[in-house]
């Protein structure tokens, strides 16, 4: 796991079936932003916008798997409230 930039987050990881535990660490940290809003200690609310990409590693190069995160948060992130992203 790195930070690549501002707010932003890579994790990689290999093995077996990758777009599974993909989505059990994106569950992982809507739960954990949820709990901490419920708190309720800070007078804001924490708020995420995860785009995750599984592929084959051989396919496509750090670039490409990168690119395509991307575009998958800011998807997200547009559906969360009505951003959108200018290229």
């Amino acid at each position: 796991a790195a930070r690549i930039g501002g707010d932003e987050f890579l994790i990689v990881f290999t093995g077996d079936n990758n777009y599974g535990r993909a989505a059990e660490i994106v569950a992982s940290i809507k739960k954990e932003i949820a709990a901490y809003n419920k708190l309720g200690e800070a007078p804001y609310e924490i708020h995420a916008s995860i785009g995750s990409y599984t592929d084959n590693i051989h396919t496509q190069s750090l670039d490409e798997f990168l690119s395509k995160a991307d575009k998958l948060m800011y998807e997200k992130k547009a559906q969360h409230k009505g951003f959108t992203r200018k290229d």
